[in-house]
Order: C-alpha cells, then sequence, then structure tokens
C-alpha cells in the first residue's frame, strides 16, 4: 500500500459476506451436472468451464469487492475495487455543502455499488447511512459515460458518516 500524507480520514467497506455466497453458490452445481446430463462427462469440459467461471468470478470481486474513501488535507478520494480501477476525485473547492444522511442507503437507491439518478451518484456499500456532497458547480463524471454525465451530489455510504463528514468539513 503507497503511503498518503496529509490524511485525515481513511475507511475501506466490503460487500457483505451474503453476496459472496451468492457468488460462488453455484461452484458446486458446476461439479454436479456429469450426474444429471451425460455431455458433460468428458472431465476436460468441465475443468475448463469451471476454470473460467472462477476466473470470471476472481475478476468481478476485484472490480467492484471493494470500496476505499480517502480525505486528504485538499481533496476527497474514492477507489472501487481491489485493482482501484475506478475513482472519484472532489477537491475541496469543489464542496458547496456537506450533509448527513442517516437513512438506509440500500433501500433508497435499490442495492449496492455505484448508483446514479439524474444528476446524483451514489456510491453504496455500507447501509447505516452516508455522506452527502453537494457540488459548487456541475462537476463531469468520471465514470464510463464522462461527457454526458452532469453530477450535482455525491452520496457516499460509510459505516460512520459523523467521522466522514466531520473529516471532509475539516479539510483547509
Amino acid at each position: 500500500m503507497e503511503t498518503v500524507t496529509g490524511l485525515l480520514y481513511k475507511e475501506e467497506q466490503y460487500l457483505p459476506k451474503w453476496i459472496y455466497f451468492l457468488i460462488f453458490a453455484w461452484i458446486p452445481i458446476i461439479f454436479a451436472l456429469p450426474l444429471f446430463n451425460p455431455e458433460f462427462e468428458k472431465r476436460e469440459a468441465l475443468w475448463l468451464m469451471l476454470g473460467g467461471v472462477i476466473i470470471f468470478e476472481l475478476f468481478l470481486i476485484g472490480f467492484i469487492g471493494k470500496m476505499t474513501v480517502l480525505v486528504k488535507w485538499n481533496e476527497l478520494l474514492v477507489f472501487i475495487g481491489f485493482f482501484r480501477l475506478v475513482k472519484f476525485r472532489i477537491r475541496k473547492s469543489e464542496i458547496k455543502s456537506v450533509k448527513l444522511i442517516d437513512e438506509n442507503l440500500w433501500r433508497k437507491f435499490g442495492g449496492w455499488g455505484v448508483r446514479g439518478t439524474f444528476g446524483t451518484v451514489a456510491i453504496v456499500y455500507a447501509s447505516k447511512g452516508g455522506v452527502e456532497i453537494e457540488m459548487q458547480e456541475l462537476k463531469q463524471s468520471q465514470s464510463l459515460f464522462k461527457k454526458l454525465t452532469k453530477v450535482e451530489k455525491f452520496i457516499i455510504s460509510s459505516q460512520n458518516p459523523a467521522r466522514l463528514m466531520d473529516a471532509i468539513l475539516s479539510m483547509t
């Protein structure tokens, strides 16, 4: 892990354990296929299919399995996945206001992950609450639809939303 200077707050959130169970639960079904389907009696095809499924699931977990929130002295960084390929950066000068949200974000946005409605991007991993950040001016989203999406508010879930809000407000 890299050294981060000027770090005010760091939080890592992982997907709930039951989601990992759902992702890996159907691997035993692949092992049961030769019992019910004579076409899968060839072991090479079974091992090839099982290897492909496991590699796909590990990449899936690597891309969406974790969220890291870093509040530095001048910016807020949110990384998605173990590979950190998706990144949201919000500078202090872009923040208009910060508000604490005390409601179940999974229920409000319909699940976990990066969710969006008109002008709002919600990054939901924890369901305890979060922080709503209103932007000074419309910021272009750093997503696949970079040129099309304008963001007015970011909502970031947190296990400890009050500490996250205090860290964001204490940025200089």
